[in-house]
């Protein structure tokens, strides 16, 4: 009998987050994977462009180590691909390898069909598009998804010389060849595209004049869009045209439970020194504290219960911080709620007392580990 197109696990974690809008944490998606790889006698994982995954602790290097974990858990055959980078290849010492590298031409070949879509004074301007193709072509290294994220944000440029003047800025960018710079430099082109999403761009903000309490048909306005995304200096902005922080999307959350669940602690800081309401509650009864504690946001944490955030707040089924931390494993987490007399006899809808509940769910997880 074959199995299911979407296996049970993944449908059952989908299903927990679907009405509440959340994300799972690491230890429930690290379960649903044990859980998948149990009914098949060999697995293989495909990672595609490893490089383009955030170079920082909690990025790059957490991924890669928990993939590993998992690999060697299961004895799976991996595969993945990357450009060249220091770090990364010393991750992968005595393996199969084979480099495919775009070149020059390839890059630009790509680009001509992206800029027949620019403005006209850019597509018919035939000397900027050669300069265009030509600079970014040599700083992308191969690397397509870097060359549209560049030529992207050339769409927001109002000037040939403001264009030329970026050509030149990414041309000493990329003349150094550390891999520490250039990873940043995809980081910094990321950031520069959410930017341009949330309509934030430089060349066109207009905050003056701008709504800041414009809401969408889900309810998000801008200060919830910034706060999930952790775009600090957004918040920033959009704080000081007194944005509400007090609004709330059509689950109730307000941009400190989102800012709180997706951990940016920055911006917490900024909504807090707002006086964001510290015990505000969604739909599902969530809080911005029980939202951190279940994703362990140490940090986050801290900083609400130092505003005397209710360690005993409780969603529509009973769970507390304390048994959501508990549940997930965080012990840092449940260290601070327990240091602030967190009860550890909480019970549920059903009755059943929850933390003890999660320490049992907790060690059935290791054993498969």
């Amino acid at each position: 009998m074959g199995q299911p197109t979407i296996p049970n696990a993944v449908k059952d974690l989908y299903d927990r987050h679907k009405l509440k809008q959340t994300r799972p944490s690491l230890s429930e998606i690290r379960n649903t994977l044990h859980q998948i790889a149990a009914f098949y006698s060999r697995i293989f994982i495909v990672i595609d462009a490893l490089d383009e995954c955030r170079a920082a602790h909690d990025g790059r290097d957490m991924f890669m180590q928990e993939i590993f974990d998992f690999q060697a858990d299961i004895k799976a055959n991996l595969f993945a691909t990357s450009r060249f980078i220091q770090e990364i290849e010393a991750k992968f010492q005595k393996v199969v390898r084979l480099e495919i590298r775009a070149d020059d031409t390839d890059v630009q070949r790509y680009l001509h069909a992206k800029l027949q879509n620019c403005p006209s004074w850019i597509s018919q301007n035939d000397s900027l598009r050669e300069q265009i193709k030509n600079k970014i072509a040599k700083a992308v290294d191969g690397m397509f998804l870097l060359a549209r994220l560049y030529v992207d944000s050339l769409a927001c440029k109002t000037t040939p010389k403001a264009i030329k003047g970026a050509l030149q800025e990414l041309e000493n960018t990329f003349e150094a060849t550390n891999e520490d710079r250039r990873s940043k430099a995809l980081d910094d082109a990321y950031e520069k595209a959410m930017q341009r999403i949330q309509g934030q761009v430089q060349e066109h903000q207009e905050l003056k004049n701008a709504n800041v309490e414009s809401v969408d048909k889900g309810g998000w306005n801008p200060l919830s869009l910034a706060a999930e995304n952790g775009h600090k200096g957004v918040v920033k902005l959009l704080l000081e045209k007194n944005a509400n922080t007090q609004s709330m999307d059509e689950y109730g959350r307000t941009p400190l439970s989102l800012a709180a669940e997706n951990g940016h602690e920055a911006v917490v800081k900024l909504l807090l020194e707002k006086n964001a309401n510290v015990e505000s509650v969604d739909k599902g009864g969530w809080t911005p504290l029980i939202f951190a504690a279940r994703n362990g946001h140490e940090a986050i944490v801290k900083l609400l219960l130092e505003k005397n955030a209710n360690v005993e707040s409780a969603d529509e089924g009973g769970w507390t911080p304390l048994s959501l931390a508990a549940q997930n494993g965080h012990e840092a987490v449940v260290k601070l709620l327990l240091e602030k007399n967190a009860n550890t006899e909480s019970k549920n809808e059903y009755c059943n007392t929850l933390v003890l509940q999660s320490v049992g769910n907790r060690d059935s997880t290791d054993q498969m580990f």
